[in-house]
């Protein structure tokens, strides 16, 4: 496989030979820029994709990389924030939804969306609420914040307990709900990463097949429009998987590595109950009963580590301005 981060200088250089004393022009080259239209070009970080400085940049491209470094920075910047107040104060910014800081009211409230903190001024934080605050924004930067709010409401609307049983109800919001909101109306593309087609691990075979996660226990009663019956099954563009056939290992591989070089992405396991973001090609959850006072709160792990203590994941990756 080309490896496409060699011969690469700092930003805003070039790969060109010295001008020659003879006044005759200097050699240089540029890569080629990355075919456009294709899910896996646009994993890329800023830096990373060839021919980013010399090839004239598609506008859409250029805002969904912009909007998608701020997602990716007020992540990143959530979690030092809070690390750096445990060890120069021994108490962070934020604090674990179920960690017993925050009463019943106010997690009732955090689920419709409300704005609340503690009396000692922490905000709430969980698995569900990271993503969320992540998607929002990342629309705002995109100039686009009125649809951020349509799809964070959508999906905390899918909070409730599947009808006819199957998948309980969660504290904020169901996350394949999200994901299929961000994939309908926001513009991002979905992949789902499986460990095995092993008979006891039938999830691939049925994403595959179906093009939707779960294949089972899909529609909730809005917990907050009453009357809306939702369908909570994520779509899905492409499955890969783990351990298959050649072909299938070698593509897997692939999108591992482009995943662990993009600079945001939304995702989910556990049928939508846990959820994650990828920032600057690292995987960011929460523990959401760490207190304030913890700096496991937020962890940080690679994606090729995260993604081998779950049975499969799914991820939305932004790759068109909706």
């Amino acid at each position: 496989m080309t490896d496409l981060n060699s011969n690469r200088g700092p930003i805003g250089t070039s790969n060109c030979s010295p001008t020659p004393d003879d006044g005759t022009s200097a050699v240089c080259q540029h890569r080629a820029p990355v075919p456009r239209g294709r899910l896996e070009d646009l994993f890329f970080l800023e830096d990373e994709r060839p021919g980013f400085i010399f090839a004239k940049p598609d506008e859409n491209e250029t805002l969904i990389g912009a909007a998608s470094l701020d997602a990716a920075r007020f992540v990143i910047g959530m979690e030092l924030r809070h690390r750096a107040g445990v060890h120069v104060y021994g108490e962070g910014t934020q604090s674990g939804s179920d960690s017993g800081d925050f009463s019943g009211a106010q997690i009732n409230k955090m689920s419709q969306g409300a704005k609340v903190k503690n009396s000692a001024g922490k905000a709430p934080i969980n698995c569900t609420e990271l993503p969320l605050q992540a998607v929002t924004e990342y629309f705002e930067s995109l100039g686009k914040p009125d649809l951020g709010t349509q799809i964070v409401k959508a999906s905390r609307d899918t909070r409730g307990p599947t009808i006819g049983g199957g998948l309980p109800a969660v504290e904020s919001a169901r996350l394949t709900g999200l994901i299929k909101e961000l994939h309908d109306s926001g513009g991002f593309e979905t992949v789902y990463l499986g460990q095995s087609v092993a008979p006891r691990l039938q999830g691939f075979a049925e994403v595959n097949r179906y093009k939707h996660y779960p294949t089972y226990a899909h529609a909730v009663r809005g917990a907050d429009s009453k009357h809306v019956i939702r369908d909570v099954r994520a779509p899905i563009d492409k499955a890969v998987v783990r351990y298959g056939n050649k072909k299938q290992r070698v593509e897997y591989e692939m999108f591992v590595q482009k995943l662990a070089r993009t600079k945001f992405a939304i995702g989910t396991v556990s049928a939508g109950l846990h959820g994650f973001v990828i920032a600057d090609g690292n995987v960011y959850q929460v523990h959401w009963t760490a207190t304030s006072k913890s700096t496991h709160l937020f962890q940080q792990s690679s994606v090729r580590v995260f993604l081998r203590t779950w049975s499969d994941a799914i991820v939305a990756i932004p790759t068109k301005v909706p």
